[in-house]
């Protein structure tokens, strides 16, 4: 299960699913290791690893060994080169009070680590939350080494928590949200980072308690920021990086509030909600006269429920109801005009569109519902004879998730209803959809079925999740597999924690 918690603090990854985040960078050499906890401020950077390096892409996680709590992990598809990056913090638990603060107390079973978390790349080097009894959450990079993975700053001096999401990036910049609470820095702030102590700093009192950045999106030379208060007058604000350059841009457009935005050519399309219309497409420019209702779907004011975002060949798509039909496949080319229904899938008011759909290489791949099958496979070529169900069992709902790209195909979780959850493989026709390999098969310590994979992430041209895997004595553990696309390519990586999940399985 996923707990929600006030958007500005972080939650803590005990009992709930991990989140992996792919660094696309080259990372320089380095094995795990250890270290003490609540390192000082990290120096101006040294210089990045050469680009040239042949050194495979590598993908940052949260993984937890069984040791050292959930800490800092990296992958290139490979055993030896699944490492431990670094032991962050050693001895203290995370804990909610019940003022939504995490603090820390002395662990009673065992360390849960630093919980790292919001993994963004610029560059060679990858910036991350982590959280540690000396220092609370803060921000920190890695070069994927252990050296080279510091606290950039204590951006509010000692343990309580600081910097605590990593929100997006203007330029060479990192924006982030922060719950420091000072007479000089309002708790809500929004902070803008180059990677170094001294270049970590205050940028604007965006938002307040209780309030928070939706996204941010690149438009050029400056950043969108959708942003919640209850106090600040602008939802949508546009920023240089510079405080002079952080404005409102809304104005009198009279939005409650701007959400779940996606970026399409120079403009931003989001989800907008005034007391008129309800909840319905936006788009925005950057600009003032460029922010601007784009249709109302479902007329008058109780909006059409949309969300979903993707974008495939210059055409937005996503779930949205107009009132008449359920939740559905939608499409806009960012006109009223070009604003329409892709496929009623499940016929009448009932929902049919259940899932955020991966775009690929000219198709949707999403989670549907017929009101026949339950849910199954869709696939879509943005049109209404185009949009087809690819049906992976027969007596009841597939529960598809996960959708990966790999290759020329996509790789997912889905359960045919004879080998349980496993992981499977389409190109998006009836012939090309099949179970790519059956890792948990019935044996004698166990008559189980299913491995249950999730948390998928794209590494360079495989995918790497997590799978629940037989330890020989009828226990099945989330431990890191790989997958080029192939059966004989699907393997584990590495067994993380030989006594428990190295990830937290979803509920």
């Amino acid at each position: 299960m996923f707990i929600h918690h006030h958007p500005l603090f972080r939650s803590s990854t005990k009992g709930i699913a991990v989140l992996i985040a792919i660094a696309a960078l080259t990372a320089c050499g380095g094995s795990g290791g250890s270290s003490n906890a609540g390192a000082e401020p990290s120096p101006t950077p040294d210089p990045a690893p050469d680009p040239e390096e042949n050194t495979p892409p590598v993908a940052y996680f949260s993984a937890d060994d069984g040791v050292h709590g959930y800490e800092l992990w990296k992958t290139d598809g490979t055993a030896e080169g699944t490492v431990m990056v670094k032991d962050i913090d050693v001895d203290f638990v995370p804990e909610l009070s019940s003022t939504l603060a995490i603090k820390k107390t002395p662990a009673a079973a065992g360390p849960i680590g630093s919980d790292p978390s919001d993994f963004t790349t610029i560059g060679q080097r990858t910036y991350f939350i982590a959280e540690t009894e000396s220092h609370g959450a803060e921000l920190w990079v890695t070069d994927g080494t252990e050296a080279g993975t510091t606290l950039v700053k204590d951006s509010k001096p000692g343990a309580d928590d600081g910097l605590t999401k990593i929100l997006g990036t203007v330029g060479d910049k990192l924006l982030l949200a922060s719950v420091v609470d000072t007479s000089t820095y309002p708790e809500g702030s929004l902070w803008i980072s180059d990677g170094t102590e001294a270049g970590t700093v205050f940028l604007a009192d965006l938002i307040t308690v209780y309030s928070g950045v939706s996204q941010v999106f690149t438009l050029g030379s400056t950043t969108l920021i959708s942003a919640n208060s209850e106090t600040k007058s602008g939802k949508l604000w546009i920023t240089d990086g510079t405080p002079a350059g952080t404005q409102a841009i809304d104005g009198s457009s009279g939005l409650n509030s701007a959400s779940n935005g996606i970026r399409l050519g120079d403009k931003v399309y989001f989800i907008g909600n005034t007391d008129t219309h309800g909840s319905e497409l936006w788009v925005s420019d950057g600009t003032e006269a460029g922010t601007q209702l784009v249709k109302d779907i479902n007329s008058g004011s109780s909006g059409s429920n949309l969300y979903r975002f993707t974008v495939m060949d210059g055409k937005l798509y996503f779930k949205a109801s107009d009132g008449t039909h359920g939740a559905e496949l939608w499409t806009s080319d960012g006109t009223e005009a070009g604003t329409q229904l892709v496929n009623d899938i499940n016929i009448g008011i009932q929902n049919g569109f259940t899932s955020t759909p991966l775009a690929h290489l000219g198709q949707l791949f999403f989670r549907g519902d017929d009101g026949v099958n339950g849910n199954q496979l869709w696939v879509s070529d943005g049109s209404e004879a185009g949009t087809v169900e690819r049906e992976i069992n027969t007596t009841g709902p597939a529960y598809v998730s996960g959708l990966t790209a790999v290759g020329a195909s996509v790789v997912f979780s889905a359960d045919d209803g004879i080998h349980g959850a496993e992981v499977w493989i389409s190109d998006g026709t009836e012939a090309g959809t099949q179970l790519l390999k059956d890792i948990v098969v019935p044996d004698g310590s166990s008559t189980r079925e299913g491995s249950y994979p999730t948390q998928f992430i794209s590494l360079d041209s495989k995918a790497v999740f997590f799978a629940q895997t037989a330890d020989g004595e009828g226990n099945h553990y989330y431990q890191p597999w790989v997958t080029d696309g192939t059966a004989e390519g699907t393997q584990l990586i590495k067994t993380i924690n030989p006594n428990g999940d190295a990830v937290n399985a979803p509920i």
